[in-house]
């Protein structure tokens, strides 16, 4: 007979049970350890942010949080350096997402600049998630890069923000052949945005963008 072990009523139909699952031969992930002072310099806990396991990803993320300071500026460092893995690029971009403050929100606009589109395509969502206004600038020629989804992602990005700037660019991008995904990416960030005094003005008042 089992029992479940956080509980002390017997279940005698229960003839077995599985707790935890692991690959026969699969190797056994290390836990880096970071609480000593010694490993606490950012440089030393960035490289743990693509740690294979997620506690220690999780943990190192935290402690980063909590020292703004020195960390905003090693992770900025760390997100363009080409050199590095792009899990920890990545991991970058999100630990500043969770983080508040001006120096943060500048660090994740650096990736809308950067060459590989994941990071782009990062850094476009932790706008939106923040309506980071200081943004639409770099956003908006994203509207027309070669990727599909960065071009998706911009829009989203732009109606969160709800940057009126954003009305022509978006409504210049509805005659590009980018898919009904796309198409619907920026009927509804023209709608997030809202402002129809400026769209009015953006399609001269005809439902369609003024050319020339």
């Amino acid at each position: 007979k089992i029992c479940c072990p956080t509980s002390r009523l017997m279940k005698p139909e229960v003839l077995g049970g599985i707790y935890r699952v692991r690959k026969a031969g699969a190797r056994k992930a290390a836990a880096p350890i970071i609480a000593s002072p010694a490993r606490r310099n950012p440089a030393h806990l960035i490289s743990l942010l693509d740690a294979d396991t997620r506690a220690v990803r999780d943990r190192t993320a935290r402690r980063l949080i909590g020292m703004p300071d020195d960390a905003v500026p090693a992770m900025t460092q760390a997100m363009a350096d080409t050199e590095r893995p792009l899990g920890q690029r990545l991991a970058c971009i999100w630990t500043l997402t969770r983080m508040s403050g001006d120096a943060a929100r500048a660090a994740v606009r650096q990736g809308l600049a950067q060459k590989h589109v994941d990071l782009r395509i990062a850094a476009a969502l932790s706008a939106a998630l923040h309506r980071d206004t200081a943004a639409t600038e770099s956003l908006i020629p994203l509207l027309n890069d070669a990727n599909p989804a960065m071009r998706r992602a911009a829009a989203e990005a732009l109606g969160r923000i709800g940057d009126r700037r954003a009305i022509a660019p978006l409504l210049a991008t509805v005659h590009t052949d980018g898919g009904r995904f796309l198409e619907h990416a920026l009927a509804y960030a023209l709608y997030e945005i809202g402002d129809r005094a400026s769209l009015a003005d953006a399609t001269n008042g005809t439902g369609r963008i003024a050319h020339g």
